[in-house]
């Protein structure tokens, strides 16, 4: 029974799928730790209603990206298979080009966006447009190839740095412009310079990159990838902000600013598994390529975040109000009774977005059309029923549980999972 333990943990050592997941998780977790530190503290020093202004800005921030975050989706995918072919010059010509092209649309997307932060203020009930004109000005630096293509070369040590570099940098940063006064201004200042500061490193570390440019690339393929990616991505994300700046909109400042506390320790959940689907995202998408067995990376991501996921759920339905005091403290404590249901609601999520990266790394692009019905419900549902946070939540929920069922049954009939399910897994895959 011993020699039997011992041959399967020796297995999981050398597991891709395992290795990457714990390192990127024990990162997240050291981020995430110093994410909650930044917002327990801008909470405490901005208050509910400030504190509801700049996370509904942020949740804007996140859904005005989404572009972004295809073109990382798609990076990463096309890595990856450049990488199965021992292609580096590919990768090279696809990083510098985007580059190039990503800084002038991120410069107009700027412009545009400051030209109209006033609407946008009126429309989030806030008082003055400084803090929009902010967000806008960050989409100077939301350049996201390198992420892509580090994602798509398994480079998961030099993520785990980047990203524990960024909260870093969040944290002394914003928290020090707050202290010294700016209020919403200071934390948003903070937020774009630890977008900043990464991507720079980055750079610096794919700089071998930059003399490997002219090798010939299928743009086409590239490019009819991109937009499913694209609105996949966006349906994911309008899945998990279109709530908190619905509330933001029908609600009063305080209650945005509770509901805001809630939506920031259910997300807890997401520390935990949402490093799971990155790194299976890579691996499956270079076996695909090659023609390997890859069902196997889905199963176990599945079940990690399922564990992880209804273990916190679990604590949070036992212990609310403390979960929520030991975070934000007993101002907050109005968002206790909902935490349970909302932990739901985020573990449905990150069940969706494990299946949803399953999808993309295997060029299954047309999953986009079920994230975009579903986003789309969870806005109409909200429209209609959002006299409480009850049923805020119960929308968003009902809509994660429909899109979950869906994308299982999609799954289930999918002639290549199941014929590559037959498949053996080879010595050294």
């Amino acid at each position: 029974m011993f020699q039997k333990i011992l041959r399967k943990i020796t297995a999981l050592r050398s597991n891709p799928l395992a290795l990457g997941s714990f390192l990127m998780m024990a990162s997240s977790v050291l981020v995430n730790f110093l994410n909650y530190v930044f917002n327990v503290f801008v909470v405490r020093l901005l208050g509910p209603s400030n504190y509801g202004v700049f996370a509904s800005l942020v949740s804007l921030l996140t859904v005005i990206s989404v572009p972004s975050s295809a073109l990382t989706t798609s990076v990463a995918k096309f890595t990856a298979q450049f990488k199965g072919e021992g292609n580096a010059g590919k990768i090279g010509s696809l990083f510098l080009t985007l580059l190039k092209f990503l800084f002038v649309g991120s410069l107009f997307t700027s412009i545009i966006f400051v030209v109209f932060s006033g609407l946008i203020a009126n429309f989030l009930n806030i008082s003055e447009s400084w803090p929009v004109v902010l967000i806008g000005l960050s989409f100077l630096v939301v350049l996201p190839q390198t992420a892509g293509v580090l994602q798509g070369l398994q480079a998961f040590t030099f993520l785990s740095f980047n990203s524990i570099f960024s909260a870093v940098v969040k944290l002394v940063a914003g928290l020090g412009l707050v202290y010294l006064g700016l209020s919403v201004n200071g934390a948003l200042m903070g937020f774009i310079l630890a977008i900043l500061l990464p991507f720079l490193s980055s750079l610096f570390v794919l700089r071998g990159y930059f003399s490997r440019n002219g090798a010939s690339l299928n743009w086409g393929s590239f490019l009819r990838y991109t937009p499913f990616a694209a609105a996949a991505v966006l349906g994911l994300t309008f899945l998990t902000t279109t709530d908190i700046i619905l509330v933001k909109h029908y609600f009063s400042s305080f209650e945005a600013g509770i509901y805001s506390s809630l939506s920031l320790v259910g997300r807890v959940i997401l520390f935990f598994s949402s490093p799971i689907p990155v790194v299976m995202f890579p691996l499956i998408a270079e076996r695909h390529a090659s023609k390997k067995s890859y069902h196997q990376y889905l199963f176990y991501s599945i079940f990690l975040v399922v564990l992880a996921s209804s273990a916190i759920t679990t604590f949070y339905w036992l212990f609310p109000q403390f979960s929520i005091s030991f975070f934000f403290g007993s101002k907050f404590l109005a968002a206790a009774p909902y935490l349970g249901f909302f932990g739901i609601f985020i573990t449905l999520y990150s069940i969706c977005n494990v299946l949803v990266s399953f999808f993309l790394s295997v060029h299954k692009t047309k999953v986009s059309y079920f994230l975009l019905a579903a986003a789309s419900l969870q806005g109409v549902l909200i429209f209609f029923f959002h006299r409480s946070f009850w049923e805020v939540i119960g929308a968003s929920t009902t809509t994660l549980a429909l899109l979950t069922l869906t994308l299982l049954l999609y799954l289930l009939f999918d002639d290549d999972f199941r014929y590559r399910s037959r498949l053996q897994p080879r010595e050294n895959d």
